[in-house]
């Protein structure tokens, strides 16, 4: 165990949960809605960094503290699957269908934007770099 790994994941960590509770300061304030859309969106936009930062850093020799901080802390305490689980289980009391939703969104959602994160990365390493 490694004192500094530690202090790397938890600044990331840090900013990750500012950035997550602006968000959903922002989307509560400003749109009306039936399916938790604060936390899809950080869950898919998350999905889509990793998969960007999955093909930078395979490009790239990062250091293990950037890969901490951005991956690990950043986006681990961004994204969140404990708050998609309780208001999935919500949305199941009210509609099962909604739940249902929030459960595909989320789930395929978050697969399919690593995918593109990467995918558009390596395209735009391929032919701008």
């Amino acid at each position: 165990m490694n004192l500094n790994n530690f202090i790397a994941v938890a600044v990331g960590g840090a900013v990750g949960a500012s950035i997550r509770y602006a968000i959903n300061i922002f989307v509560a304030k400003n749109y009306t809605y039936h399916i938790p859309i604060a936390t899809m969106f950080v869950n898919l936009f998350g999905s889509l960094v990793v998969g960007v930062l999955f093909a930078v850093f395979s490009y790239t020799s990062a250091s293990n503290t950037s890969k901490l901080i951005l991956i690990t802390g950043l986006l681990g305490s961004l994204t969140t699957y404990s708050a998609f689980a309780i208001e999935t289980l919500m949305l199941s009391k009210v509609s099962f269908g909604l739940a249902g939703l929030n459960i595909f969104i989320n789930l395929f959602g978050s697969i399919l934007f690593v995918f593109l994160g990467f995918k558009i990365t390596i395209i735009f390493h391929t032919y701008f770099l």
